[in-house]
């Protein structure tokens, strides 16, 4: 074994916790049926004795519901003890606890396999399909990515490799207008690309008077009117 898996069922019988400690591997500590401060607290215990400690948020409901996931309680461990590897132990049977897990934090998670959703056994509807697990394994590693590259926004719309400005829009002409046209709400359309006015400038633009002729699809300048 490389590491001990204590069920939330066994963190409460110090005989076992005695004896996996004193193998000098790490301990992964279940929190199904222990409050998180029963399990913070075994957890300070081994650490304070040199021991490896992770600890799994943890619902023993078998599967378990969407509303019943509760990762605010594992946003609570990585919170209270962000030295500390937290993990998610799951039994929804389906992938999505575990990559929303993966981008608040969690850096284990451990989940139930079944060949087949037809198979026999307890925990066959608390469980993945190797389809599942592909997805979840998928799903982390992108969640994990987004969690380690911040972005700031100012600087990825430097490099977006395009003009933002092709997806705004610009105050043009609906037709062809003499000079000396008095323009009228149904003269100008705002179309796109920007570059020109913004929709808040429609208002000073009406009533005033075209000082050269423009052509249809003229983006409208301040420049153009008196």
């Amino acid at each position: 074994m490389v590491a001990w898996k204590l069920a939330s069922g066994e963190v409460r019988n110090p005989q076992i916790v005695r004896r996996v400690q004193g193998t000098g591997k790490p301990l992964l500590l279940s929190s199904g049926l222990s409050t998180p401060g029963e399990i913070l607290t075994l957890a300070h215990q081994l650490t304070e004795a040199g021991s490896k400690v992770a600890v799994f948020h943890c619902t023993s409901q078998y599967p378990t519901s969407p509303e019943q996931v509760g990762l605010n309680l594992l946003s609570d461990f990585l919170q209270a003890e962000p030295q500390l590897p937290v993990g998610l132990s799951d039994h929804s049977a389906s992938p999505v606890p575990g990559i929303v897990a993966t981008y608040l934090g969690a850096s284990l998670i451990e989940v139930h396999l079944t060949l087949h959703p037809r198979s026999f056994g307890p925990d066959v509807t608390s469980s993945l399909t190797p389809e599942g697990l592909k997805a979840l394994v998928a799903g982390v590693n992108f969640a994990w990515r987004m969690r380690q590259a911040p972005v700031d926004k100012a600087h990825q719309l430097q490099t977006l490799g395009f003009d933002p400005a092709i997806f705004g829009r610009s105050w043009v002409t609906t037709r062809a207008l003499e000079q000396g046209t008095i323009l009228r709400q149904e003269d100008v359309a705002y179309k796109k690309p920007a570059g020109g006015l913004s929709h808040d400038a429609l208002e000073p633009l009406l009533g005033r008077r075209l000082n050269r002729s423009v052509l249809i699809h003229h983006v409208i300048g301040v420049n153009d009117v008196d």
